[in-house]
């Protein structure tokens, strides 16, 4: 409602808003930073497709091939899911886009993503295992069946509840894969794995740690990603968490990470370099920053993606020259 509201704003009056919020916040930030020994940066984001403008130096592009599935229960709050998938409409014409999401979901966001174009799929729930890592992997698995049987080639897997606002990610994404090509023999992968990330087991001691809420690549690899077995409310430990995490010797990025090394052929040997080795050989780590991802969920005003806990590109990068 206010979105359209101001619409009718003066221009003047609108940047005299502008100004003074600004003011307030920097007076805010003044005080903050000397207490806290932090600098704070501050990024805006458009919340509705209507205000978001493709500027692009880059020829037109064919996203025919191009699959994204976002899983996950409907963010409502700011028609959040809707405006995203909305937002990728526009981003890649003709890109094949799913909203695998649960029976008894938002019917709005639903009725309204199927009229822009979205395929919806409303999957009944599995029991949902430790931390929920079988919703995650039904939703997905049948958004990415779904690609494989339209014969898409690349996959994104993401989640309802964060957005990528560079226009460009898909080609971004894609060109990594061609220009960094799996060099090892004797795999079962097509092409490498890329994520936003993994923990850097020297800061955070959980290896075999790649985040699993952002995860492209070919699509039959990353059907195979999100193809682990389901688990109960008590699976067995993880073997290279039990020093580490004793009381809770499980993480759903671990689970998933290793299935799928097993998966490809490549077996754990649950030591750090076998991780780092893991990394370099079989993933490809991109940068959050670099594609404008915006996280709606918890401490959503923080970003933490530039941190040391995390294994950035420049690190994977230097990984796989020292591997390769």
């Amino acid at each position: 409602m206010l979105y359209k509201i101001k619409k009718f704003i003066p221009a003047t009056l609108k940047y005299n808003l502008k100004k003074f919020g600004r003011g307030i916040i920097s007076s805010f930030i003044n005080i903050l930073e000397p207490i806290t020994g932090k600098f704070f940066i501050f990024y805006t984001r458009p919340m509705y497709t209507e205000g978001i403008p493709i500027v692009s130096a880059y020829p037109i592009h064919d996203y025919s091939e191009y699959a994204i599935v976002m899983q996950g229960p409907i963010a409502i709050k700011h028609h959040f899911t809707l405006e995203t998938l909305l937002l990728y409409k526009k981003y890649f014409p003709k890109a094949f886009i799913v909203l695998s999401t649960w029976e008894g979901e938002d019917m709005d966001t639903v009725n309204r993503a199927r009229s822009a174009g979205v395929e919806v799929i409303l999957n009944k729930k599995p029991a949902a295992g430790l931390l929920n890592v079988n919703l995650q992997t039904a939703s997905s698995t049948a958004g990415l069946k779904l690609a494989a049987k339209m014969n898409k080639k690349y996959a994104l897997k993401t989640r309802t509840d964060e957005r990528i606002y560079n226009s460009q990610f898909l080609i971004f994404l894609s060109n990594l894969l061609k220009n960094f090509p799996i060099t090892a023999s004797g795999f079962r992968q097509k092409g490498r794995i890329i994520g936003i990330g993994a923990y850097n087991y020297k800061v955070k001691p959980k290896m075999y740690h790649v985040y699993d809420n952002f995860i492209f690549g070919y699509t039959e690899d990353v059907i195979l990603y999100f193809g682990a077995d389901l688990i109960s409310n008590n699976p067995p430990a993880l073997e290279f968490l039990k020093d580490g995490y004793p009381d809770f010797p499980f993480t759903a990025e671990g689970y998933l990470f290793t299935e799928y090394l097993k998966k490809i052929g490549h077996k754990p040997e649950n030591t750090p370099e076998d991780y780092l080795i893991s990394l370099a050989r079989h993933c490809l780590l991109v940068d959050a920053r670099s594609l404008g991802r915006y996280w709606f969920k918890y401490r959503r005003f923080i970003d933490h993606w530039g941190s040391d806990n995390h294994f950035s590109f420049a690190e994977w990068l230097d990984l796989y020259n020292f591997y390769r």
